[in-house]
């Protein structure tokens, strides 16, 4: 049966904050939202208690279905989502966060003040242990139309300070947006499953680079919850392995975009630019969790060594030789301009230095 809406929640043992997450839609699925709204969530083979929470909830949900199987990653969870999927528009969770009071009335209410939208992008918070921050994008609600206005959005969402300088946090998260189902389908859309880090940014970046006509909503509609341990903070051996993944599959894209002159020279070089610009941010973020990580088991010169044999390899080589500084944020001008002038100290040292400002 055709839906409006499909919420699709990947699982991967999250029975701590599970309950909080399913609580947060089901309460708002009231009888007239059941026959609007399905929920299916997807459990990537859970080996803690998260598959029995889902099951449980969806037992006494007639618009919720749970699919287990092997664990393949979040990208393939998604993925399973949008196949499964009836609904009009697409809404993807993440299992240790949850919706916003009405947030799924404000969903709904999005898809009809931008129905000619492809993309709909939203608001929220950001909740950590110590406090509840606005998670906000722009000042006030937008549209991008196809073309230049589009492929500059594209652009943000590799790195947006160097676009839009308003722009207040991350384009790349799937969390805060709105997919039309068909438009994904039409063009064969998925997340890239042989990405294990940044497929969201990924995919968000070929949405844009299809759809005719993106929107910014100012609801929020969402609770982001940061905890210090997660993925994004605890040490990852093969991060840097895995970056060049993304980083050759973006090489690919761009080949193919100028191959079809989708770009005009002066987009192509500034996607060039934003791509650079998101190499190093991610190289300051491999600083965080791989190279100085305290679980990393090399000596201080063997991890002062192993950095620069990464800075020496492409992509980072070109990246930090031909970005502009004018494109980037200041702690990231003193990383190029230490490792330009081959002062690695200097890279500890902005390490340290960040650490000391995010209270690590």
């Amino acid at each position: 049966m055709q839906k409006t809406l499909s919420i699709i929640i990947p699982i991967y043992n999250v029975e701590t904050y599970l309950e909080q997450c399913l609580k947060s839609v089901v309460c708002q699925l009231d009888e007239g939202m059941e026959s609007l709204v399905e929920v299916i969530l997807v459990d990537d083979g859970s080996t803690d208690g998260s598959g029995q929470i889902a099951d449980r909830y969806a037992q006494s949900r007639p618009g919720m279905q749970v699919i287990h199987g092997p664990n393949a990653g979040v990208a393939a969870a998604r993925n399973t989502g949008i196949k499964l999927a009836q609904g009009e528009w697409l809404y993807f969770m993440d299992s240790d966060d949850w919706l916003a009071d009405n947030g799924i009335a404000m969903l709904l209410a999005g898809m009809k003040r931008y129905a000619e939208a492809d993309m709909i992008l939203f608001d929220g918070y950001r909740n950590s242990a110590a406090k509840e921050q606005p998670w906000e994008h722009f000042a006030h609600s937008k549209r991008w139309r196809a073309g230049r206005k589009l492929h500059k959005l594209q652009r943000g969402v590799l790195y947006y300070p160097m676009d839009f300088p308003e722009c207040r946090v991350s384009l790349a998260a799937p969390w805060d947006k709105l997919y039309r189902r068909e438009f994904l389908l039409r063009c064969g859309i998925l997340f890239r499953e042989q990405l294990q880090v940044l497929d969201d940014m990924v995919f968000n970046m070929e949405v844009l680079g299809k759809a005719g006509c993106a929107a910014y909503d100012k609801s929020r509609i969402y609770h982001y919850r940061y905890v210090e341990a997660s993925i994004t903070n605890k040490y990852q051996a093969d991060r840097v392995t895995q970056d060049k993944k993304v980083w050759d599959y973006i090489e690919w894209y761009q080949t193919r975009q100028s191959a079809e002159a989708v770009w005009e020279a002066d987009e192509t070089e500034a996607f060039r630019q934003a791509y650079y610009c998101r190499i190093i941010r991610s190289f300051a973020i491999c600083c965080r969790i791989h190279f100085y990580h305290r679980e990393n088991g090399k000596c201080f010169g063997g991890k002062q060594q192993y950095l620069k044999s990464v800075l020496g390899s492409s992509p980072y080589a070109e990246a930090f030789e031909k970005v502009r500084f004018g494109n980037l944020e200041w702690r990231l001008k003193a990383l190029v301009l230490f490792v330009r002038c081959r002062l690695y100290g200097g890279v500890y040292l902005l390490h340290l230095a960040a650490r000391v400002l995010s209270g690590g």
